[in-house]
């Protein structure tokens, strides 16, 4: 099996967890792991992950998409970023955090349009294991801005 391929190869592309996957964008419902819906489906997505920290600005760049009305328009923003529960999490930065984006979402209206997928925290992995966040747009479709 080829792992790197061009997008353009569709037919190389696994297909086995595309049903795990839409669930986990589009499944209305919200728990400990996810928050807030995506009600257009036909957009692209955003995607970022990463620790949530300061450093690695998540919180920043969910305020960004909140401002942008354009952005919101044309696009979807998916994040997958520590606990979304601060009763889940020993780190002071990761709970001003968490607070921090629970802020953002009511404050710029974000449900339909943004999904906050808990991922790893410090607790979970070390900061050796993973050094970097990543970040990047999932290469659905190209809107024009």
């Amino acid at each position: 099996m080829t792992i790197y391929f061009p997008y353009s190869d569709k037919e190389k592309r696994p297909t086995t967890l595309h049903g795990s996957i839409e669930k986990l964008l589009y499944d209305p419902k919200q728990n400990d792991e996810c928050i807030g819906t995506l009600r257009d489906h036909s957009k692209p997505i955003i995607f970022s992950m990463a620790w949530l920290d300061r450093m690695k600005n998540i919180t920043g760049l969910v305020e960004f998409y909140g401002r942008n009305f354009r952005l919101r328009e044309l696009a979807n923003l998916v994040v997958v970023a520590g606990y979304n529960d601060v009763k889940k999490s020993n780190d002071r930065e990761e709970i001003e955090e968490i607070e921090k984006m629970h802020g953002l979402i009511k404050q710029y209206n974000l449900d339909g349009q943004f999904r906050w997928l808990s991922g790893p925290s410090f607790s979970q992995v070390l900061p050796s294991q993973q050094p970097f966040g990543l970040s990047g747009q999932l290469p659905i479709s190209q809107p024009q801005v």
